[in-house]
């Protein structure tokens, strides 16, 4: 993201994504395999799979057109999705969304626990724009449940992790 807008269509981590790290962390055969993917980014998208209201009664005048991606943040509603093996509630702590963080993550800013049943394990930034405040988005706690606030999008201490579609 950019330090002013939550726009996930404008952000600077939608573009690196879908270039400096498309064209860095894959071969020309792997380019090949990844499916360009229409990625939702509505008011639906940043709600549970299961309840496309349960946030702020389904309204999000943060959201922007939807976009086509090679790579792409993940959403609350992708996060909540059990056909992904996730779990359908925000507030469960669950081990599918429960990541720890890389060393290349912590050399660029992206912090860690080292105490709790959670040590190693880190907070990775979503697509989904806060409803009310157009400089958040959503995060993934380092338990696995959705952080009850929102978090700065310009903070470097939040992970990112990619997803992508591939052709078989």
């Amino acid at each position: 993201y950019d330090t002013l807008s939550n726009n996930y269509a404008e952000s600077n981590i939608r573009k690196w994504l879908n270039e400096t790290f498309y064209e860095t962390a894959f071969s020309s055969l792997e380019k090949k395999l990844i499916q360009q993917t229409l990625v939702d980014n509505s008011a639906r998208s940043t709600n549970p799979d299961n309840n496309a209201t349960e946030l702020n009664s389904g309204n999000n005048f943060n959201v922007c057109e939807n976009t086509n991606d090679n790579i792409f943040l993940l959403s609350i509603q992708e996060v909540t999705n059990s056909s992904y093996g996730f779990n359908e509630s925000l507030s469960n702590i669950d081990i599918s969304r429960r990541l720890k963080t890389t060393d290349y993550a912590k050399s660029q800013g992206a912090t860690t626990k080292t105490s709790t049943d959670y040590n190693g394990n880190g907070f990775w930034l979503l697509r989904s724009p806060d409803y009310g405040y157009s400089s958040n988005a959503s995060i993934i706690n380092d338990d696995g449940s959705r952080k009850l606030y929102t978090k700065y999008i310009n903070l470097t201490c939040y992970g990112v992790v990619p997803a992508l579609w591939i052709k078989l």
